[in-house]
C-alpha cells in the first residue's frame, strides 16, 4: 500500500498498474485525468481501499478485487472497456459530474457499485452483466439504460443471485435497449414452465421497457434454447412461462433431406435440356 500522487497533467496506462492496500492503509492515485488502455488491478485486504481520484477514461480493464473509488469530483468519466467488481462483499464507489458506460463498455460483477456521488447517476449505453456466472450486482444511484444498452442475464438455476443473475437498483432504473438472456450449466434441460425469475428490481421505481418487449411479450433466449414471457411491475422485471424451442420431427428432417437432391436433379435436367436446344 502507499500513496502515488500526480497533481497535474494526464496519466496514461498501457501496461499493468496495481493499487494494493493492506489492513490499515489505502492506496491512492490522484491527478487530472487517467487514460487506461491496459489493466488496472485494485487489490487488498482489510479496511483499506484503492482509489483512482482522476477523471477516468477507461478503454482497458479495471479489476476491482477489493473496495475502491473511481472518478473525481466534478469530472466527466467514461468507460468503453471493462470494469469488473470481483468480490461480493466489496463496494466500488464512483464520483464525478457524470459517468457513462459507453457502447462497447461493460460493467460486470458481484457486490455493490455506488453511483450516488455522480450527478444524475449511471448512464449505460453499453453492457451491464450482473454476476460472475451467476450472481447479484447492486447499484446505488439512479440508472438510465439507453437505446444502445444491453442487460446480460445468465440463468443456471432457480435461486436468485446465486444460481441466476440479479440486478438490484437501490434507486430508480429507466429501461431501454436490449435484454439478453442465456442459460448456464445445461439448465435449459431442467427449467420448467412454472419457474419464474425476477432478474431486476429497482427499489426507487422502474420505468420504461426493454426495446420491443412490452409487458406480456414473448422473446427468445440469446442461445436459442427457448422463449420466456416478460412482465413488468412498478419495481421489477420477471421472466416466466418458459417454452422450449420447437425441434423438427425426424420425419420432417427426412423429408427435407430427400427433397433437396430431387430439386437439384430437376434443375440439372432443365439446364441440360436448355443446352441441347442451343
Amino acid at each position: 500500500g502507499g500513496h502515488a500522487d500526480y497533481t497535474t497533467g494526464s496519466i496514461n496506462n498501457a501496461g499493468t498498474l496495481n493499487l494494493t492496500t493492506n489492513s490499515s492503509r489505502s492506496a491512492f492515485l490522484t491527478g487530472d485525468q487517467l487514460t487506461n488502455t491496459g489493466t488496472i488491478n485494485l487489490k487488498g485486504t482489510g479496511l483499506g481501499s484503492s482509489q483512482l481520484s482522476v477523471a477516468l477514461d477507461n478503454a482497458g480493464i479495471i479489476n476491482a478485487q477489493h473496495s475502491g473509488l473511481l472518478g473525481k469530483s466534478g469530472a466527466v468519466n467514461t468507460n468503453s472497456g471493462t470494469i469488473s467488481l470481483m468480490n461480493s462483499s466489496s463496494t466500488l464507489m464512483f464520483t464525478g459530474s457524470s459517468f457513462t458506460n459507453l457502447e462497447g463498455g461493460t460493467l460486470i460483477g458481484v457486490g455493490e457499485m455506488d453511483f450516488e456521488s455522480v450527478t444524475g447517476g449511471l448512464e449505460s449505453r453499453g453492457r451491464i452483466a450482473p454476476g460472475l456466472s451467476a450472481g447479484q450486482l447492486t447499484i446505488d444511484g439512479d440508472v438510465t439504460l439507453s437505446a444502445t444498452s444491453d442487460l446480460f442475464i445468465e440463468l443456471g438455476g432457480v435461486t436468485q443471485g446465486f444460481e441466476y443473475d440479479f440486478l438490484l437498483g437501490q434507486d430508480s432504473i429507466f429501461l431501454d435497449g436490449e435484454l439478453s438472456v442465456s442459460f448456464l450449466n445445461g439448465f435449459e434441460d431442467f427449467v420448467s414452465n412454472g419457474d419464474s425469475f425476477t432478474i431486476l428490481t429497482a427499489n426507487g421505481g422502474l420505468s420504461g421497457i426493454f426495446s420491443g418487449l412490452g409487458d406480456g411479450s414473448r422473446f427468445s433466449t440469446a442461445d436459442g434454447a427457448g422463449q420466456f414471457t416478460i412482465s413488468y411491475d412498478a419495481h421489477s422485471v420477471v421472466l416466466s412461462n418458459f417454452q422450449v424451442s420447437a425441434v423438427p420431427e425426424p420425419s420432417t428432417l427426412l423429408l427435407l433431406s430427400a427433397t433437396v437432391p430431387l430439386v437439384f436433379v430437376r434443375r440439372r435436367r432443365t439446364h441440360d435440356v436448355e443446352n441441347s436446344r442451343s
